[in-house]
């Protein structure tokens, strides 16, 4: 996730895009903190990477690390043949942090809306959230942004996209994963390589999820895992669930601030949806007889009772409000990649609005929409 990183660069090129941002003058001076972090943390991804060749051909690579770098390769090759993903030299190289996380994301909202606080960089336009290699920066932005009054959700992203700009390599943040959800993160970020539109950040998650999912399914048909295909699939129909959950608390709220009550009325009100909604998490819990969907419906209970606001419920649907659209699009095109990808190239061309009213009109009954 994420694309502004776009703009981080290696010691050359980090210096030219820079240059050439200073000498665009759309940033003010007091940008200029946040663009040094985000270039000295892009080199430090750089600078420590080692190519997956010669990893795989050290004898002192261990053995754990091996065997996921050649799963990693395996799933790369397949993303390029079979899901016609680009090949620009993403995920050929891996880098160590010595942390849990490449960036730490900031979301934020007005108290009683649901419109996004937007950041705009060169090239890439306006994103909805704020990604920060630096955690302390992170954290910094996200205590200003709630004593100004915003509601604020702080994340951890485990990956980082920079639209092909630079070889973003494989990581110690996600290479340990379970092989579907490997699968899923790296078919994501390629997806954003193959398709990424500025100034809609719904849009371009959504798509890159949609190819995640079909990219999964199709790896784990490839190779014969109908047993953890069905396992994905119940995961997905978990978190289906929770994301209609997460919409409907979301379309009580837009309600509530379209509505006629002072604002201390809708504050008061607010709290108790929120506070209604962290309730009914608590029936979240259990999925006996099957260990995944259990830990999932954990986790998603969990989501609700760590604390609800505006820019948490905003997190969701950025990442999930137009994938079944997106699949409708796969089924139009009987399966075919190349169609698919020709009819969202085509959708992307469009003006925003005229572009989600289609992608509205096109999520089949009883799926989560916005």
């Amino acid at each position: 996730m994420g694309v502004e990183s776009f703009i981080m660069g290696g010691w050359r090129r980090g210096r030219r895009l820079l240059l050439a941002i200073l000498a665009s003058g759309v940033s003010g001076c007091g940008e200029w903190p946040y663009y040094w972090q985000a270039t000295t943390g892009e080199m430090e991804i750089l600078i420590q990477r080692r190519p997956v060749e010669s990893l795989l051909a050290d004898a002192d690579t261990p053995p754990g690390l091996r065997r996921r770098l050649m799963l990693a390769d395996r799933l790369r090759r397949f993303a390029e043949g079979a899901l016609l993903l680009p090949s620009s030299g993403t995920f050929r190289d891996y880098v160590d942090l010595r942390r849990p996380f490449v960036t730490r994301v900031v979301f934020a909202t007005p108290e009683l809306s649901l419109e996004p606080h937007r950041w705009c960089f060169p090239v890439v336009g306006c994103l909805a959230y704020r990604g920060y290699f630096d955690d302390r920066e992170a954290r910094r932005l996200a205590e200003t942004l709630r004593q100004e009054g915003w509601d604020v959700h702080l994340s951890a992203s485990p990956a980082h996209s920079t639209l092909g700009w630079f070889a973003d390599p494989l990581l110690n943040t996600f290479i340990d994963w379970p092989e579907s959800r490997l699968a899923g993160l790296m078919f994501h970020e390629l997806a954003h390589e193959k398709i990424y539109i500025p100034d809609d950040t719904t849009f371009n998650e959504s798509f890159a999820e949609a190819v995640s999912r079909i990219g999964v399914e199709r790896w784990l048909e490839r190779t014969g895992q109908g047993e953890a295909l069905s396992s994905l699939r119940r995961d997905w129909s978990e978190r289906a669930r929770f994301v209609d959950q997460v919409e409907a608390v979301r379309e009580r709220l837009l309600a509530l601030y379209a509505g006629p009550l002072s604002q201390d009325e809708k504050r008061v009100e607010k709290r108790a949806i929120l506070a209604s909604a962290a309730m009914e998490a608590e029936g979240l819990d259990g999925a006996p007889g099957d260990p995944e969907r259990e830990a999932t419906r954990r986790a998603h209970g969990r989501w609700w009772r760590d604390g609800i606001n505006n820019a948490k419920i905003l997190s969701v649907g950025l990442y999930s409000a137009w994938v079944p659209a997106f699949m409708a699009i796969l089924e139009e095109n009987h399966g075919d990649l190349e169609g698919f990808y020709r009819s969202v190239r085509a959708l992307a061309a469009l003006p925003m609005e005229t572009r989600n009213e289609r992608l509205r009109r096109g999520i089949p009954d009883g799926a989560a929409r916005r």
